[in-house]
C-alpha cells in the first residue's frame, strides 16, 4: 500500500510481493499507519502494566524454552521496585549473546532489507509488547539505508 507521495504505508498486515520488492530492491521509503502505532502502544502499555503487577512473562521475566519455568530476576524485581527495565535489558542481552553464532558470507543487502521490512511489519501487529521507539529506530535504519550485515548462517 502506498500513500500520495509514493511512500510505502505499513499497517502490520499483509505485505505484497510488489511492496517487498519495492523496498528491498528499489529502496522505497516506508512509514507506519497511525492505526498500527496505536496497536503497538497499547501492547507496550499492557506489558508495562503486567511488569508492574509482577506477573511472570515468558521471555521477559522468565527464561526461554526449557528454562521457561525459571523466574529470572523476579525476586530482584520485588527487592528493588522500579528496576524492571535494567533486568529486562540484561535478559535480552544475555539471550543475544547465547545465540551469537555468525558464519558464512553476508547475505545480499536486498535480502537484509527484506528481512528488516518483514520484521518491522510483524512488530506493528502489536503482539510483542515492543516499545514504539524501537520500531521507530528500525524504520529509521531502513529508510536511511543503514542495513545490517547478516551472515548466511
Amino acid at each position: 500500500m502506498t500513500d500520495s507521495d509514493s511512500t510505502i504505508l505499513l499497517t502490520g498486515e499483509h505485505l505484497s510481493r510488489a511492496v517487498l520488492i519495492a523496498v528491498a530492491r528499489c529502496g522505497a521509503r516506508v512509514r507506519v499507519a497511525e492505526s498500527a502505532w496505536r496497536q503497538v502502544a497499547a501492547a507496550a502499555a499492557f506489558l508495562g502494566r503486567e511488569l508492574e503487577r509482577g506477573q511472570p512473562i515468558y521471555g521477559v521475566t522468565t527464561g526461554f524454552g526449557s528454562n521457561a519455568d525459571r523466574l529470572l530476576g523476579a525476586t530482584r524485581l520485588r527487592e528493588r521496585p522500579g528496576c524492571e527495565r535494567p533486568l529486562v535489558a540484561e535478559l535480552q542481552r544475555n539471550l543475544i549473546i547465547s545465540h551469537a553464532v555468525c558464519v558464512g558470507p553476508p547475505l545480499p543487502a536486498e535480502v537484509s532489507r527484506a528481512m528488516l521490512l518483514i520484521r518491522i511489519n510483524t512488530l506493528l501487529r502489536g503482539h510483542s509488547g515492543i516499545r514504539p521507539e524501537t520500531i521507530e529506530r528500525l524504520l529509521w535504519l531502513l529508510n536511511a539505508d543503514l542495513i545490517p550485515v547478516v551472515p548466511e548462517k
